[in-house]
């Protein structure tokens, strides 16, 4: 008798321990349901405040939360100060660092993880790292591998039939390298390489699977100079002062007949594509091109914009820095690994902002626009 009342007792008392376990669960459940449903006003003052690591993780903590991210990420995107991208010389390293020149914190985002004896990022185009690696195995192999360090999307393209010249940890002969769609297929893809070394265009197209070039020798021995996607059309800036456009498919350069156009020295000038104009820039002198009149215009104020200029004819973008807090009506430039200067557009020097101070691959530095890693620019199919 006494060991059946014992035996109730001990059942009465698992059956209180489940109860409580029950209740604890749905306590949890009850807690987890109130951070679901916080409303929100309140998560965008909470995500106005992260940094761009947090605001990625912020997104995966539930569903409610990552709809909202989902929802206002673009906002969040522009209203982020650019950050400056810079190589490891380690080749066993599989990632690269990102510095942001307003807060000053760092980021890392990791590589594709593979053995490699060279690894260079050519430059920024449409929110994607171009990165170009290269292995020994029975002779040299290469490829390109395009990374977009915010959504992780990975693209790889062969390397080009044209050799790539590799000085000092460096490819000494790229001076753009651009990434696009094509028409209407997401699936279709661009990529362009301009060489200084080689007196090619060379264009890679997803579809085709193959690498084409196209002599840049232009009239009287004008070389291009710089690229740019406007507009849904791939621009070029020659050694005369002349734009072109340059038509994929027929791999023919049709010439844009515009007045007062200025003269420029050979690899001093830039074409800068922003989302309503077209730019040249030389030295601090900024021009653009005015559709309707079909005329070369000075430019002598860019109002709340600004010109960010990368290293070695890198990246470069006009934007808006005023919503971060940046200057606005003036250049910020790469002067190398170390400095960003800023300068006014006639010169005048307005400034310096410091950079990390560690040892990076010469040459690699460049641009990084949280606000581009969203959009993909495209160029027309014709």
């Amino acid at each position: 008798m006494a060991n059946a009342e014992g035996t109730v007792q001990r059942r009465s008392e698992n059956n209180e321990i489940k109860t409580n376990r029950k209740k604890m669960k749905k306590g949890v459940c009850s807690y987890q349901s109130s951070w679901a449903d916080l409303p929100q006003e309140l998560l965008d003052m909470i995500s106005n405040d992260l940094n761009i690591a947090d605001y990625l993780r912020f997104g995966r903590v539930c569903r409610s939360w990552r709809t909202f991210i989902s929802d206002h990420k673009l906002k969040f995107m522009s209203s982020q100060s650019p950050l400056v991208i810079y190589m490891s010389t380690r080749y066993d390293e599989n990632s690269c660092y990102f510095f942001d020149i307003i807060t000053g914190m760092r980021y890392k985002t990791n590589l594709p993880k593979d053995n490699w004896d060279f690894k260079s990022c050519l430059g920024v185009s449409s929110g994607y790292l171009i990165m170009y690696f290269i292995k020994r195995v029975h002779r040299l192999e290469g490829h390109f591998c395009l990374i977009n360090p915010v959504t992780g999307h990975q693209l790889q393209f062969p390397s080009t039939p044209f050799p790539l010249y590799i000085i000092n940890y460096y490819i000494s002969n790229i001076c753009r390298a651009i990434f696009a769609s094509i028409g209407s297929q997401d699936q279709d893809y661009l990529i362009v390489i301009l060489s200084r070394k080689l007196d090619y265009l060379q264009f890679f197209v997803s579809r085709d699977n193959r690498w084409r070039n196209h002599s840049y020798y232009v009239k009287n021995n004008n070389r291009v100079l710089d690229i740019a996607v406007f507009d849904g059309r791939l621009f070029v800036l020659t050694e005369d002062s002349q734009i072109g456009m340059f038509n994929l498919r027929s791999c023919n350069l049709r010439f844009l007949e515009l007045k007062f156009a200025p003269r420029f020295d050979r690899y001093r000038s830039r074409l800068v594509a922003s989302d309503d104009q077209l730019l040249i820039v030389y030295n601090f002198e900024v021009y653009r091109i005015d559709f309707s009149k079909m005329e070369w215009v000075k430019v002598n104020n860019l109002g709340e914009k600004a010109l960010f200029i990368g290293y070695g004819d890198k990246c470069c973008k006009l934007i808006n820095p005023t919503v971060w807090g940046g200057r606005s009506n003036c250049i910020y430039i790469l002067d190398d690994e170390k400095i960003c200067e800023v300068y006014s557009l006639n010169g005048g020097f307005l400034g310096i902002l410091p950079l990390m101070g560690k040892k990076f691959c010469p040459g690699t530095c460049s641009w990084y626009f949280i606000s581009q890693s969203n959009s993909i620019d495209n160029i027309k199919d014709d």
